[in-house]
């Protein structure tokens, strides 16, 4: 073969190559898109459960007779 058709062959397979990596990026940004999805949902509920959780746990450790400290909050 030429050098002109081993270049053309080479090209031909670093296509393929490109278009199956496009194609499982493609898979990737969908699941990304997915758990991106999830972890608002987790955050949206800690949001709403933080305050009445660490209220609970303080009252438990009071009437347990363990003083605790408040629970911090890991956010900035």
């Amino acid at each position: 073969m030429d050098q002109f058709g081993e270049i053309i062959k080479r090209l031909d397979n670093l296509q393929r190559d490109l278009d199956l990596v496009k194609e499982k990026l493609e898979v990737i940004e969908g699941q990304t898109g997915k758990m991106e999805g999830h972890i608002n949902f987790v955050e949206e509920v800690y949001q709403r459960v933080r305050d009445p959780f660490h209220f609970m746990c303080r009252k438990v450790s009071k009437l347990m007779g363990n003083e605790t400290k408040p629970l911090k909050d890991t956010e900035g």
